[in-house]
């Protein structure tokens, strides 16, 4: 990171949080089309056992009570286990920008460690953790019909000119040791996204990359979207004269 350029941590978490409400505001539902690449890593980490799968993935990000957002997703119109290789199901992708919104950027610690860039933009370089006095809300693992809080740490990449996400990285911050959960690296990046029809342009995820220890497996996945489109519902009410036999 540059050593002579200060950051202000309130004001890159103001602006970032405002980016990530306006993305909440403006999204009600989205599909495309996704690539998974799925396969195991032996003990010399190379991978093996590889497969891969194609999706019409949709999402949408619906307000389910004041202070809470819920994130439902949908492959090729279903949203079952059996879709996704050894019956592990990554759901949620879309969601984890939402550490910055209002509703959760409390949830965390967070310090700014200073600019630096992403792919050659300039990028404030901000650390996260969840703090111990808070819930987990913003990820947790399914098993057998029980939910496992992730109390996650990372970092995030936020552009210095329009404070959007540029790219997330998280880590568990704590293992689980009740699913043998023994850790799970996620990196997302996302793009800009044109729609026309809108007119307006929002930053969803191109791509995100996972490691992850559970079960005494150890795996690699990595998802792709494309091909976006963005769906809306518009209430207007048209009202004509009455018809004279």
């Amino acid at each position: 990171v540059a050593l002579d350029t200060p950051c202000s941590l309130p004001e890159v978490l103001s602006a970032a949080s405002g980016r990530v409400k306006e993305l909440v505001t403006n999204l009600q539902q989205f599909t495309a089309t996704e690539w998974l690449e799925h396969g195991e890593v032996d003990d010399s980490g190379k991978e093996y056992r590889r497969e891969t799968r194609t999706f019409t993935y949709l999402a949408g990000i619906e307000q389910t009570r004041p202070g809470m957002l819920s994130v439902d997703e949908y492959r090729n119109g279903a949203a079952s286990l059996e879709a996704f290789p050894a019956r592990l199901a990554t759901m949620g992708l879309a969601a984890l920008a939402l550490i910055f919104h209002p509703y959760y950027v409390t949830d965390f610690e967070m310090s700014c460690e200073g600019l630096g860039q992403w792919r050659g933009q300039p990028a404030w370089q901000v650390h996260f953790r969840q703090r111990d006095d808070r819930p987990s809300r913003v990820l947790s693992y399914h098993v057998n019909h029980l939910g496992y809080p992730v109390k996650l740490k990372g970092r995030a990449w936020i552009a210095a000119d329009t404070y959007q996400v540029l790219r997330l990285e998280t880590d568990l911050a704590e293992e689980i040791p009740a699913i043998r959960l023994r850790s799970e690296h996620l990196a997302i990046e996302y793009r800009p996204v044109q729609f026309q029809k809108r007119r307006v342009e929002l930053w969803l995820p191109e791509s995100a990359e996972l490691y992850f220890d559970y079960k005494g497996h150890r795996y690699h996945r990595r998802h792709s979207f494309s091909d976006f489109q963005l769906f809306s519902v518009d209430t207007s009410q048209q009202i004509q004269q009455p018809q004279t036999p």
